[in-house]
Order: structure tokens, then C-alpha cells, then sequence
């Protein structure tokens, strides 16, 4: 699973509307693209050294196919972001699920989730592979 958070600094709200609101959200792009590492929480890691042990899904990911873009409704996507694997059984995605949603990893400066995964047919000994786009 890898969303694909967006710097909230990145645009201000124009004067004349600062009345109805109090912040934006800008749009995906290369520009806005956040690729730092965090904590749980999305707090920004401030000793770089600790990053070794940090809990999977904090820490930015490369591109796996950097020549094929992922294409949704507003834009393309490049494949990178921070990811983490959900396991291998039901329990397992469960927990790291709720682990997830008690610490926030998706909010709103994520633009996007790909959900990827491998499937086997043994019947026929063809494996699938399957990528689910959440824009």
C-alpha cells in the first residue's frame, strides 16, 4: 500500500478568500511531492540515524518502475511514496490496519493509494498481478 502525501506549505489561500478558509490543499506534482522521512504521525524525524528503526510506512520509497506512470482521474503518479507490506494473513493486515488508522498515515495531503498485490491461480499455475488506484 502506498499513499502519496503532498507538501501543505506549497500554496497559500488567496487574501479575498481568507475569510471562508483557513488553509489549501494544493494539488500532486513533482514540485509538491513530499519525500522526507517521519515518525508515526507524520512528525518530521530530526535524528536521521534513528531512521534505520523507523516503523515501516514512515519512510519514503523510489519509484519500483520509474518509466511507467500510474494514471488516475487528475493526474499520473510515478509509483513512489511511503509504503509497507499488510502481511500475510488476515490478523496480521487487521492490526497493522488499525496500527494505521490510530496514527493518521492517510489525511489530507494524501492525493492518492495504490494497493497492490500478487495473485496465484493454482488451478491454472498463473500468478495476477493486481494494482487498485484510490485517488
Amino acid at each position: 500500500m502506498f499513499p502519496s502525501p503532498v507538501f501543505l506549505e506549497l500554496c497559500a489561500v488567496p487574501v479575498t478568500m481568507q475569510h471562508l478558509f483557513d488553509e489549501c490543499s494544493p494539488g500532486y506534482g513533482e514540485h509538491a511531492k513530499e519525500t522526507g522521512a517521519f515518525e508515526e504521525g507524520w512528525k518530521r524525524v530530526k535524528n536521521t540515524s534513528a531512521m534505520e528503526s523507523a516503523a515501516p510506512g514512515w519512510t519514503h520509497l523510489p519509484n519500483k518502475y520509474p518509466s511507467l506512470p500510474i494514471y488516475g482521474v487528475t493526474t499520473h503518479y510515478w509509483g513512489d511514496g511511503f509504503g509497507l507490506h499488510l502481511g500475510k494473513s488476515a490478523d496480521e493486515m487487521r492490526s497493522i490496519l488499525a496500527d494505521l488508522k490510530a496514527n493518521r498515515w492517510i489525511d489530507k495531503r494524501t492525493r492518492i493509494i495504490f494497493l497492490e498485490a500478487m495473485l496465484y491461480n493454482g488451478n491454472v499455475d498463473l500468478f495476477t498481478s493486481l494494482t487498485v488506484v484510490f485517488e
